[in-house]
C-alpha cells in the first residue's frame, strides 16, 4: 500500500511534470522574434518536466519495472545550467550563435551518457535500484555506479550548474549597460526577471550542494531532500513559463540596425572605447550643444519609448556617434542622460500648484516615465529622495515660508 504522503506528491509532481510538457510544446509552436532563444528555453523546461517524472517514478513501486531508466536523470543535470545561459544569451544577443561551437557546452551531459549507458544496461535490476539508494548493494555484487558515486557526480553536475548560473549573471549585467546605451526606458527589456531566476536557481543549487552533504552525513533523509528540491524545481517550470512567454524581443537585426556598437568591457573608458572614432573635437562640441538645444526645445524625453537611434534621426548623425557625444562630454549613458530631464520634468511639476490633483503615477507619466517603480527608483538616483519625499520637503518648505 503506498502512503497517502507519497500519494500526495506524486500527484503534485506530475501535474508539475505535464504543466512542463506542455510549456514544451507550446514553446516550440509559438512563433515569435526570439524563437532560437526560445528552443532552449523549451529543452529546459523539458529537462526539468523529465528530472521531475523520472524521480517521481523511482519513488513508486513500478520503478523495477522501468529500472533501465534508473540514472538518466543525472545527465539531465549537466544542461541546465548550459540551456539557461545559452537562452540568456540569445535573448540579448540575437547573433551569438553564428559564430559560436555551442555544441561544446552539452559535451558533459554526453560524457555522462556514454560512462552510464553501458554500466546501466548490463547491470542486474537490484543493483540499479542500490544506485538510486532505494536497497542496499546485493552481497557480492560490484559496480562502478554506486549510490555514493553516482551522489559525487550529482555535486559535480551541481558545481558545474552554479558556474553557468555565475556567467548568465555576467551576461545579464553586460546586458543592463547595453540596453542603457540605447534606450530610455528598460521596463519590459532589463530581464530583471531573468536576473531574478538565475538567483533563485543559483540559491535552489547550493541547497542542494548543503542537501548533499547532511544526506551524506545521515543528517536528512534522502527521500525527504529529493522530494524538497524536486518541488522548488517544480515552481520554477512555472516561473519560466510565464515570465519567458512575456518577454518581448529586445534587440532585432532591423529596429537595432542603427544602434551604437557597445563595448562590454566595464573596465575600457570612453576615450579609449571610440579611440578609432572619427569624430573630431569640434564635432563633439557642436554635436552636443545641438543635442542639449533638441532635448529642451524639443522636449523629446516626454516619449516614453524615446530610442539613442531617435535622437540620433533627429540631429542627423549615426548612433555611435550620438553614444559617443553622451559618453565622453557629459559621463552618462543615454538612460542616465533621458532620463536626467525626466526627473527634472517631474520635479517641476510636483513643486507646480495646479498639479497637486494629479497622482505620482499621472506626474510619472507626464514626465515621460512608463511605471511608477521606473519613476520612483530613477527619481531617486537623481535626487536621493523618492518623489514622495521630495514632495514632502516642498510642503515644508512653503509652509516655514
Amino acid at each position: 500500500m503506498i502512503d497517502a504522503s507519497l500519494t500526495i506528491w506524486n500527484v503534485a509532481a506530475l501535474a508539475a511534470m505535464l504543466q512542463g510538457v506542455l510549456l514544451f510544446l507550446f514553446l516550440l509552436m509559438h512563433r515569435t522574434s526570439h524563437r532560437r532563444a526560445n528552443l532552449f528555453l523549451a529543452a529546459l523546461v523539458l529537462c526539468y518536466a523529465l528530472d521531475i517524472g523520472l524521480e517521481t517514478l523511482y519513488a513508486s513501486p513500478r520503478v523495477t519495472d522501468y529500472h533501465w531508466l534508473i540514472g538518466f536523470n543525472d545527465a539531465l543535470f549537466f544542461l541546465y545550467g548550459p540551456l539557461l545561459y545559452w537562452y540568456a544569451l540569445l535573448l540579448t544577443q540575437p547573433d551569438a550563435s553564428a559564430n559560436q561551437r555551442w555544441l561544446v557546452h552539452f559535451l558533459p551531459c554526453l560524457l555522462v551518457l556514454i560512462v552510464y549507458t553501458p554500466a546501466l544496461f548490463t547491470q542486474s535490476v537490484a543493483v540499479k535500484l542500490s544506485s538510486e539508494g532505494l536497497q542496499a548493494l546485493p552481497a557480492g555484487a560490484t559496480t562502478f555506479l554506486t549510490a555514493e558515486r553516482r551522489g559525487q557526480i550529482e555535486l559535480a553536475s551541481a558545481l558545474h550548474e552554479l558556474a553557468y548560473l555565475i556567467a548568465t549573471l555576467f551576461l545579464l549585467r553586460q546586458h543592463r549597460r547595453r540596453i542603457e546605451e540605447t534606450f530610455s526606458s528598460l521596463d519590459r527589456i532589463n530581464l530583471n526577471w531573468l536576473k531574478g531566476l538565475t538567483l533563485a536557481t543559483s540559491v535552489i543549487v547550493v541547497v542542494d550542494i548543503f542537501l548533499y552533504f547532511f544526506v551524506s552525513q545521515q543528517w536528512v533523509a534522502y527521500d525527504k531532500a529529493v522530494t524538497f528540491i524536486l518541488l522548488l524545481c517544480a515552481s520554477l517550470i512555472y516561473a519560466i513559463g510565464y515570465m519567458g512567454l512575456r518577454q518581448p524581443a529586445i534587440f532585432t537585426p532591423v529596429s537595432e540596425g542603427n544602434a551604437p556598437t557597445v563595448t562590454l568591457s566595464e573596465s575600457e573608458p570612453p576615450r579609449e572605447k571610440y579611440a578609432k572614432s572619427a569624430l573630431t573635437e569640434p564635432q563633439a562640441d557642436e554635436g552636443l550643444a545641438r543635442l542639449l538645444g533638441l532635448m529642451e526645445g524639443e522636449k523629446l524625453y516626454l516619449n516614453g519609448e524615446l530610442k539613442l537611434s531617435d535622437v540620433a534621426e533627429a540631429l542627423g548623425i549615426s548612433a555611435n556617434s550620438l553614444s559617443q557625444i553622451i559618453n565622453e562630454k557629459l559621463g552618462k549613458n543615454f538612460y542616465d542622460f533621458v532620463n536626467g530631464y525626466r526627473v527634472e520634468a517631474a520635479s517641476r511639476l510636483l513643486a507646480d500648484p495646479k498639479k497637486d490633483h494629479l497622482t505620482l503615477l499621472a506626474i510619472a507619466f507626464e514626465a515621460g516615465f512608463n511605471s511608477k517603480s521606473t519613476f520612483n527608483s530613477v527619481f531617486k538616483k537623481h535626487k536621493q529622495m523618492t518623489p514622495s519625499e521630495f514632495k514632502k520637503q516642498l510642503a515644508k518648505v512653503s509652509e516655514a515660508g
